[in-house]
């Protein structure tokens, strides 16, 4: 294994609120390297879909990125996708998962556009394009990239293993297949001279160091300005957490966790919903005293507080006011976490 490297990519986004059906999404970051960019695409799919399908961006002015996705359906749900850079140091970044639901009757907004009946070009690094794009109805065409393009791939945890398996051998060779699973916590030297040294949370002026240097900001939501990971997120409420696994390709849990604070701390929780089994991959109700470890933190809590109410195999990856991804792995997998505050709230 190669030593770790330092990472010098700086990927600046802001989180979509919502979606519309019907309506193109306008995807925009904003990505500095002093290795200068030479590749930035924007992974999505459905949720519950086991396999990404990316859209290239392409560079609009200094550092700025921008690429059409295709119109969601009324039946979407809500949509997934990743941010996935390459320097000139062949070195792969890619984001944590963002889920922006798609709600219809809302008012269409500034990040969507009307479709065309110009079609809109896809990439897969599969073997096969899919015949169709399920959650989405626009005009599209679906190209299957060239092998050494494949950086997804390389990247690990944008298909599902039976996929992943069968793209590897035409991407990067053995070395690249099984370093997609060692990617988010070390330095794994694949095929064709890639380097996959990094997952990047996308946090509030903060870092996330995954197998190496890593510097990446955040704008928050949609409409939201920047924030320093010092400040405080204020806990107290209801957050929707969704838990995956994986080494259940495809299978997602969904809980509710509900704080309350009194005398500047949380003073109680309730936590209701679903776990994964990951022995079975089947889903479980979870227990109601699950989020008990954040008894007593400070309503208000840095992220620093935070992080000392994770088990010590517990990694932060991202800690805003809307949105904590923490990961944990294990000898069968990871298990990322990701905690939205309800809206309502």
């Amino acid at each position: 294994m190669a030593d770790p490297v330092e990472v010098t990519t700086k990927i600046k986004h802001k989180p979509l609120d919502y979606l519309v059906p019907g309506k193109r999404i306008k995807m925009e970051v904003v990505v500095k390297d002093k290795q200068k960019i030479h590749t930035v695409r924007c992974y999505f799919k459905a949720k519950g879909e086991a396999d990404f399908i990316f859209a290239g961006m392409q560079a609009q002015g200094q550092n700025t990125y921008t690429a059409l996705l295709p119109a969601p359906t009324d039946q979407a749900g809500s949509i997934e996708y990743v941010v996935l850079t390459v320097n000139q140091a062949n070195q792969v970044i890619k984001t944590q998962t963002f889920t922006t639901d798609v709600r219809p009757g809302e008012k269409v907004p500034d990040w969507q556009t009307d479709r065309s009946d110009d079609p809109i070009t896809l990439g897969t690094e599969l073997a096969q394009a899919p015949s169709d794009l399920t959650g989405f109805s626009d005009a599209i065409n679906i190209d299957v990239v060239e092998s050494s393009a494949r950086f997804g791939l390389v990247a690990g945890g944008l298909y599902s293993a039976s996929s992943a398996a069968a793209g590897a051998g035409a991407a990067v060779g053995t070395a690249g297949a099984t370093g997609a699973a060692a990617a988010t916590t070390a330095t794994v030297v694949a095929g064709a001279g890639l380097s996959t040294v990094a997952t990047v949370g996308i946090v509030a002026a903060g870092a996330a160091a995954i197998g190496g240097t890593v510097a990446a900001t955040s704008s928050g939501g949609g409409s939201g300005g920047d924030s320093a990971s010092s400040d405080c997120v204020e806990l107290e409420g209801t957050w929707v957490l969704v838990e995956e696994f994986s080494g259940c390709s495809g299978v997602s849990a969904t809980a509710y966790i509900y704080l309350t604070a009194a005398d500047g701390v949380i003073s109680s929780t309730y936590a209701s919903g679903e776990t994964i089994n990951g022995n079975t991959c089947e889903l479980e109700s979870i227990a109601s005293d699950d989020s008990d470890g954040l008894l007593g933190i400070s309503e208000c809590a840095t992220q620093s507080e935070f992080e000392e109410t994770l088990d010590s195999d517990e990694q932060l990856i991202s800690y805003s006011s809307s949105q904590i991804v923490s990961q944990e792995t294990d000898s069968g997998g990871t298990w990322t976490y990701t905690a939205t505050k309800s809206s309502s709230d």
